[in-house]
């Protein structure tokens, strides 16, 4: 994301003025801009521009953590949310930054400070910066594949056109910058790409210039990674001045194992599996721990694999249900729609509400929570993996297995990998036995008829077909459909063909709408959409279904071969 401002959520207080300010036309250096760029009318009603526009107006932007600091020829102002604009140079007081239409505007107040040249009537403002040096103000990546062949695009954006020089090595494409400064990017310098055919790309300056430097006339180099049989063309747009690098990659068809069938129409491909042939399967990492797809297929000794439910990419855990063999590894939100699986691996589709029970001398216990860490007042269940204390001084934890207490602990200890525990404040709960050996059989139950069997699940969501009909509603299961979750992006999902075959579902780009129009005209008995955008992934034999970047993830779906009699 290219401009962080949560932080400008408790600094726009702002009182309402008298006289509202009127948009005007942006023009830069007398050019008007193509599309038309337009002054904004902030909440304070001051008139202002966004942050992701001052690059191409020479100004320099640096917007991290609760900071922005922007630069135009020897002026430097610093934005923080307890000491407000400071500077070295003597100026006027100046209004915060103000969040309007998503993005981070400053007023014009700010860029007269810095001394940006202003030429203005009353329908336009002419941005006429006297550096003439070249900002490079964005990277943008892309990828998409049409009839087996895969575009991937790399776009650097200036905010002004500029003199270069290309070189064409084996597996590499490498363009020279001259008087250009990298430092107004918001975008990484450096990274992944989208696609098979381009690898990696960087932007260095020369001499390894700091980013601090005040030397605007410096020469850095843009170097991108392909694979060998991949051809790259450079050519350049206008409006803005943009250098573009497209990578042609002709596609192998994937080796698909028997019983396996690839089916693709249009930007929707499903990769179906003979039931009797495969059986699927939940597999996990260890607790924080991440994974790619084709390293869960391959440890799995499965022949194909998707990426699984939603998770924190900060801490690696994952933020919903998760069950594997009859324990439940993440609690569950209850909200939403969950992928369960029988013995023998049979998919059935529903919103259960899992709690485990504890089976005492006079009661039933619904346990409250699965943690690691204890609550006075709840039973706290947890799955040991090995790595995570539970329990604390004040509390017993009692190690459970088939049905017995087999130790007690009375403050922080680890439990091994699937070690199931209970901890809780014995005067709360008296009649729950504290001895070894002592009966207190454990059971999860799904409080839901439809999951009776189930033994591996994994929630995420929405469902997208049901009975062959579509019935997404994203906010019906506590999905924001205003949020980043509902973009258009990579979506990937699994579902069952009307015709029985297990499918895994993946849908070049779209939206969670256009992928559920495309599944129920595809034939989808039923669909459920999973962690979709980076996350997307499918592998299948020896290599991945699909182009682009690929997160290592907490959980996926396998596909297991059945033994055959």
């Amino acid at each position: 994301m290219r401009l962080v401002h949560v932080f400008f959520l408790c600094l726009l207080a702002v009182s309402t003025l008298a006289n509202f300010a009127v948009a005007r036309v942006i023009k830069l250096s007398g050019q008007t801009l193509t599309p038309v760029i337009e002054t904004k009318t902030l909440p304070s009603g001051r008139e202002g521009l966004p942050l992701w526009f001052l690059p191409r107006a020479g100004i320099a932007v640096e917007n991290i953590a609760s900071r922005i600091t922007l630069s135009f020829s020897d002026r430097t102002l610093i934005f923080t949310p307890n000491v407000g604009w400071s500077g070295d140079f003597v100026f006027p007081a100046l209004p915060s930054p103000e969040l309007f239409g998503g993005s981070v505007h400053v007023a014009l107040e700010v860029l007269r400070a810095l001394g940006l040249p202003l030429r203005e009537s009353a329908d336009m403002l002419d941005l006429n910066p006297v550096d003439t040096t070249a900002l490079l103000t964005s990277i943008r990546r892309s990828s998409r594949v049409e009839d087996g062949l895969e575009i991937s695009r790399l776009t650097l954006e200036f905010n002004r056109p500029l003199e270069f020089r290309l070189e064409k090595l084996p597996r590499q494409v490498r363009v020279s910058l001259e008087g250009v400064s990298v430092w107004a990017s918001a975008d990484p310098l450096y990274g992944d790409l989208l696609g098979q055919g381009m690898v990696r790309y960087s932007v260095k300056p020369k001499a390894n210039l700091q980013a601090n430097s005040q030397d605007n006339t410096q020469e850095a180099t843009f170097t991108l990674e392909t694979v060998d049989n991949a051809s790259s063309e450079v050519f350049t747009l206008d409006n803005p001045f943009r250098i573009v690098v497209d990578t042609h990659l002709v596609l192998e068809p994937p080796q698909l194992p028997a019983g396996v069938a690839l089916r693709e129409l249009g930007a929707l491909r499903i990769l179906s599996f003979d039931p009797r042939r495969y059986a699927v399967q939940v597999a996990t990492a260890h607790s924080g721990e991440v994974k790619t797809v084709a390293e869960f297929v391959q440890g799995s000794g499965a022949v194909a694999g998707i990426n699984g439910g939603y998770f924190d990419p900060a801490s690696g855990l994952a933020v919903d249900l998760v069950a594997l063999g009859g324990q439940m590894l993440s609690a569950s939100l209850e909200r939403r729609s969950t992928l369960g699986l029988t013995a023998d691996g049979s998919p059935i589709f529903g919103t259960p509400k899992p709690r485990y029970l504890l089976e005492t001398a006079r009661d039933t216990l619904r346990v409250n929570t699965l943690a690691s860490k204890p609550r006075p007042e709840w039973l706290t269940a947890f799955v040991g993996d090995g790595q995570t204390p539970v329990g604390a001084d004040g509390y017993a934890t009692l190690y459970v297995k088939a049905g017995k207490i087999v130790r007690v602990e009375r403050s922080s200890s680890v439990p091994a990998p699937s070690e199931w525990t209970v901890t809780f404040q014995s005067a709360r709960f008296p009649q729950i036995p504290l001895e070894l050996g002592a009966a207190l059989p454990v059971r999860l139950e799904w409080f839901s008829s439809d999951f009776n069997g189930v033994q591996s699940a994994l929630s995420a969501g929405p469902l997208m077909i049901r009975g062959g009909q579509n019935v997404l509603n994203g906010p019906l299961e506590g999905f924001d459909t205003r949020s980043s979750l509902w973009r258009r992006t990579r979506q990937v999902g699994f579902g069952v063909l009307s015709t029985g075959e297990y499918a895994l579902l993946y849908l070049e780009w779209g939206t969670p709408e256009e992928f559920a129009h495309a599944l129920e005209a595809a034939g989808l008995r039923v669909a459920l959409r999973l962690d979709s955008g980076s996350s997307a992934a499918v592998f299948v034999g020896k290599d991945y279904l699909n182009s682009g970047f690929k997160r290592r993830v907490p959980n996926a779906l396998v596909l297991i071969p059945r033994v055959l009699p």
